[in-house]
């Protein structure tokens, strides 16, 4: 199982920049593996951990960690899109 810090260093050795956002965003995935996160969900707790913060740099980061095939978007018949960790499962 990774930590925090391992996919820290996967997004640094992408030339990705460590923002808060981005970090408090990782630890809330690696916080939830088990479950499919809706991007409700995530944003009402991003705005909840940073205030300020809005849904279009949210979905940009979810962005940048699909794009690194941290996580993975689902879309789930009749509930919508969810997005789950798969880091470890490759």
């Amino acid at each position: 199982m990774r930590k925090h810090r391992d996919l820290i260093a996967v997004l640094k050795s992408n030339q990705m920049r460590i923002t808060p956002a981005r970090r408090l965003l990782v630890q809330y995935v690696l916080d939830n593996q088990s479950r499919q996160l809706s991007l409700n969900e995530i944003q009402d707790f991003m705005v909840k951990h940073m205030a300020g913060i809005d849904r279009s740099s949210i979905y940009r980061n979810i962005e940048t960690l699909k794009s690194l095939d941290i996580i993975q978007e689902l879309k789930v018949p009749k509930i919508g899109k969810r997005f789950q960790y798969v880091f470890d499962q490759k």
